[in-house]
């Protein structure tokens, strides 16, 4: 995502911070007020879709065991008039990426591979320039290597349906950033590696290994490698902000975002998601434990950010959540274990 298009999306981040304050400091009590809740719900979505011009958006809430709110708002396209709902499937983005970890963690579990493996046992030809570099290192964004998003000339390829050779040959004739391990900062590249690994490991495409083992298992009918050959019922329509109108979004080929952020999904699928993932029916409790505590660099500093998921807080309540950016959409997953 570009520089411009991160600054048009900053108001709708904000618009959907504010949306899970409001929820969550309402679910925090043991019986909140429901038909206020969901009243005052309405009012901020809509009146944040009139003030951001967001032609549609889908959204679900769940609270102690019971659901309180799913739906959609507005439009999925504008062009033929249909409706959003619950079913609708939009881009998500890096909320991809804790997909793509607890794949890699399943493998784990299975004895495919160990996230303490050096890079090179998995990907022998990628060139590391000299430094070791772990799986964990790719999911907990603390690799060094390039991200290809700041490269400008990914973006001058960005509508090019590019091999996996192509891709990584791009990013890793880039300097590292630091030496791996010395610091955090976040990297599609690493994920992009870690969804190569994951074909290695178990000889399927990752599309593939996802299908039969995280999506088809949990009910997920709605989530997808989100290319942009396949008939996806229900595919919601990408749209932008330009000079104070919409458009439709900028292509790109969704060969390039792959593990790192090319899964489409609905609100109804995601909702499904969390509840089977935090619950460690996805991957066992001790698996999700990694994925959902901070990390610590090697000379003991932690970061805020686990496998796939950020740690941090709201309103002094403890968030394990993920967000997603592409061309035409913006996605947030949160969950709060304190209010469950």
């Amino acid at each position: 995502m570009t520089k411009a298009a991160l600054c048009r999306l900053a108001p709708q981040m904000l618009a959907a911070a504010t949306l899970a304050t409001l929820v969550a400091t309402a679910a925090a009590s043991e019986r909140p007020d429901l038909a206020v809740m969901l009243e005052r719900i309405d009012q901020l979505v809509e009146r944040s879709m009139t003030e951001l011009q967001v032609p549609g958006t889908s959204i679900a809430v769940h609270h102690r065991g019971d659901l309180l709110v799913m739906k959609g708002y507005g439009l999925a396209d504008i062009e033929n008039a249909v409706s959003a709902t619950e079913h609708t499937v939009y881009r998500i983005g890096s909320v991809t990426k804790q997909f793509t970890a607890a794949a890699m963690l399943l493998l784990e579990e299975r004895g495919k591979l160990d996230l303490d493996d050096d890079l090179r046992r998995h990907l022998s030809d990628y060139d590391t320039k000299g430094f070791s570099i772990t799986l964990a290192q790719l999911l907990d964004h603390t690799s060094g290597i390039k991200g290809y998003t700041e490269m400008p000339e990914f973006w001058s390829k960005s509508r090019l349906d590019l091999s996996h050779r192509e891709m990584t040959d791009l990013f890793s004739a880039a300097p590292f950033e630091f030496e791996p391990g010395d610091r955090y900062q976040y990297s599609n590249s690493g994920y992009f590696l870690a969804g190569m690994v994951i074909e290695h490991a178990s000889g399927q495409s990752y599309a593939d290994f996802l299908r039969a083992n995280l999506l088809v298992p949990f009910g997920l009918r709605e989530t997808t490698y989100l290319d942009e050959t396949a008939i996806v019922p229900g595919r919601a329509e990408g749209y932008e902000l330009a000079e104070g109108k919409l458009r439709n979004d900028d292509p790109l080929s969704m060969a390039l975002p792959y593990a790192a952020g090319s899964l489409g999904s609905s609100s109804s699928d995601l909702l499904r998601w969390l509840l089977a993932l935090s619950r460690g029916q996805v991957v066992t409790p001790e698996s999700f434990a990694k994925m959902s505590t901070r990390r610590h660099l090697p000379n003991g500093q932690e970061i805020g950010y686990g496998f796939g998921l950020a740690i941090g807080k709201l309103d002094d309540r403890p968030k394990v959540s993920h967000g997603g950016g592409i061309n035409g959409f913006l996605s947030q997953v949160a969950w709060y274990p304190d209010d469950d």
